[in-house]
């Protein structure tokens, strides 16, 4: 089950991250079975690092014990 106060710590705790990289992004989905949709925005959709970035974000949320198994970035 996702923890959503967990996977929502994290996304504000990294947010000003990317926005100090002139990138964003938007949460589209969280469901039930552990996966998370974003949406990459500005100078993180075309960054060469942005697999690393979201397999990081992954590792954050399992240490968070958010409940989180893949996040998807479209």
């Amino acid at each position: 089950m996702v923890n959503r106060d967990a996977v929502q710590n994290v996304f504000d705790q990294i947010k000003p991250l990317f926005l100090e990289h002139d990138g964003d992004f938007e949460v589209l989905d969280v469901s039930e079975d552990g996966s998370v949709r974003v949406k990459l925005i500005g100078q993180c959709q075309m960054c060469m690092y942005k697999e690393k970035t979201v397999r990081a974000l992954e590792k954050m949320m399992v240490a968070a014990n958010a409940g989180v198994t893949t996040i998807v970035a479209e």
